[in-house]
């Protein structure tokens, strides 16, 4: 049997089943019954038929349409749900609400945060808008953060940049890294200050890393922008493709699909590794940023780590 016309063997199996073929007769007759009663039933009778036999014919063809779309839906259902995906997004600029959503449910619920990626500009600005949990599992000492960038002064980030063509890549990462963490680190300390003070009644000084952030670059082509939390993980391909549709200026992430997995998935093994690896290969400017946390007039050189 050729598989190339099996398709229409369905649609015709569908087409000839009993309810069909008489809704069709049905119709038939209506219109040739039309013919021979009186003139004020005409047009009554012909309409009749004309609607059953419409809806014998079209009727199949829609459900048949129909059927085969709910089987694909259920395909990729079963897909999903067998990988482990719970969630796909769009893109992080088309579906960004719904995402921010997922993140900060995500966040609620975690002791621990590890972020991979190239800036993260908006998400260490603390001018930028925050959903609360997350905002919150940032500024939480309790919560241990482990934030990998892309090294501005790698040729990775400098080949980025002039794919991105116009895009502030450079920038970016390194007001994440002499700005945005060191004020999230500032947040943390004060929450311990805090804490010590409501726990002892005095002011004790407490050692820079129980702040328990920690943080390193890589210099290798961005692979992923993962954001890992301990009963999910989201990730989206980079690439260094650059439609010619896009933008000036324009960055070239946030264009493809977010998919949020289980922790339990056997795709978040391989990616948990991946950022582990990547984490082994990164280089440490924790101590540097941590200056920049306590000396914010100074800025750091990540071409010598001071």
């Amino acid at each position: 049997m050729n598989p190339r016309y099996e398709v229409y063997r369905e649609l015709w199996r569908l087409c000839t089943r009993p309810v069909f073929l008489i809704t069709d007769l049905l119709g038939l007759l209506g219109i040739i019954t039309a013919q021979y009663v009186p003139n004020p039933f005409v047009g009554g009778v012909t309409a009749l038929g004309s609607a059953l036999l419409t809806i014998g014919v079209s009727l199949p063809v829609a459900l048949f349409y129909q059927l085969r779309a709910n089987a694909e839906s259920l395909t990729i259902l079963d897909t999903c749900n067998r990988a482990g995906i719970r969630a796909i997004f769009k893109s992080r600029s088309d579906d960004s609400v719904r995402l921010r959503t997922a993140i900060d449910s995500a966040a609620a619920k975690t002791t621990e945060i590890k972020l991979l990626g190239v800036a993260f500009r908006s998400l260490f600005n603390p001018s930028s808008e925050y959903t609360p949990h997350m905002r919150s599992r940032l500024d939480d000492p309790r919560v241990r953060l482990r934030v990998l960038l892309l090294d501005p002064e790698s040729d990775a980030a400098i080949r980025r940049a002039s794919i991105e063509q116009g895009n502030t890549t450079l920038e970016d990462v390194r007001f994440t890294i002499n700005n945005g963490i060191p004020s999230t680190i500032n947040e943390r300390l004060k929450q311990l200050k805090k804490q010590r003070k409501e726990q002892n009644g005095q002011n004790t000084k407490h050692p820079d890393h129980e702040h328990n952030v920690e943080v390193r670059i890589y210099d290798i082509n961005p692979m992923a922008f993962m954001m890992i939390f301990e009963e999910s993980l989201f990730t989206e391909q980079y690439h260094i493709g650059r439609p010619d549709n896009l933008r000036f200026g324009s960055c070239i992430g946030k264009h493809v699909p977010v998919i949020q997995y289980s922790s339990g998935a056997e795709a978040s093994a391989f990616l948990v590794k991946h950022f582990d690896k990547m984490w082994e290969m990164g280089r440490d400017i924790t101590d540097d940023v941590i200056k920049l946390a306590t000396s914010p007039d100074i800025s750091i050189d990540v071409k010598t780590g001071g």
